[in-house]
């Protein structure tokens, strides 16, 4: 069995500031209104928005105070390309913003405060939001000692976080109750393995993250789509 790829990184960090065609651009912190788990898997292309572009694999998203975090199984062949490019930025396609307008730096600058997603692509130094980054989740030690350590961290923080906040809407439908404790008592290996690697390895929690997954969707099944 062929194993598939796996990513991590930030696609938009938010209050992050870019100019396009003459305009300054920049996302308000949880622009992304349903970015958050256990929402519906994204895309990920390779390098491209258009419609031709090729989806390589698929991300799960979270947001926190620093941007736009995702995961992203990526199928093999396709990792050999982003390697080889030395494709470490992220771009992202999205609809229906809602933006306000200044003119503080001389020019018009629109703050999307509000956006829906559509696919995320992995791509070079081409990408609009420099300060994207992308990383292969068995280069997670390395990225803890380079000079992104500090965002690199912030994602594992970030990713607990998210998981903790699944935990807590689940936990607030108390007509529920006797369903979600059945459904944790299924998982309490896995909550509990997730438990002691955030606590001890944030380098494997990514790995956490995904087999959490398997949880989070069970869950979906029995209360429906929880916001």
């Amino acid at each position: 069995m062929t194993r598939i790829a796996r990513y991590l990184g930030y696609a938009v960090l938010f209050g992050s500031t870019v100019k396009i065609d003459g305009r300054y651009e920049r996302f308000a912190q949880g622009a992304f209104s349903d970015a958050d788990l256990p929402a519906a898997m994204l895309p990920i292309k390779f390098n491209d928005h258009g419609p031709n572009a090729r989806t390589i694999g698929e991300a799960r998203t979270f947001q926190d105070d620093v941007g736009l975090g995702f995961y992203a199984n990526v199928r093999p062949e396709w990792s050999s390309f982003i390697r080889a490019k030395g494709f470490t930025k992220a771009s992202i396609m999205f609809s229906d913003p809602t933006v306000k307008a200044d003119f503080d730096l001389g020019a018009r600058r629109e703050t999307i405060v509000k956006a829906k997603l559509i696919h995320i692509a992995i791509c070079g130094d081409e990408a609009i939001y420099q300060d994207s980054l992308v990383w292969r989740l068995d280069d997670h030690a390395a990225m803890l000692r380079g000079k992104n350590r500090d965002l690199v961290s912030n994602w594992a923080k970030g990713a607990a976080a998210a998981i903790k906040r699944l935990q807590a809407r689940r936990s607030a439908a108390p007509k529920n109750k006797a369903g979600l404790e059945a459904i944790f008592e299924v998982h309490r290996p896995e909550i509990e393995r997730i438990r002691a690697v955030a606590r001890s390895n944030p380098a494997a929690m990514a790995s956490a993250v995904w087999g959490h997954l398997g949880f989070s969707k069970a869950a979906d099944k029995f209360f429906g789509k929880v916001r």
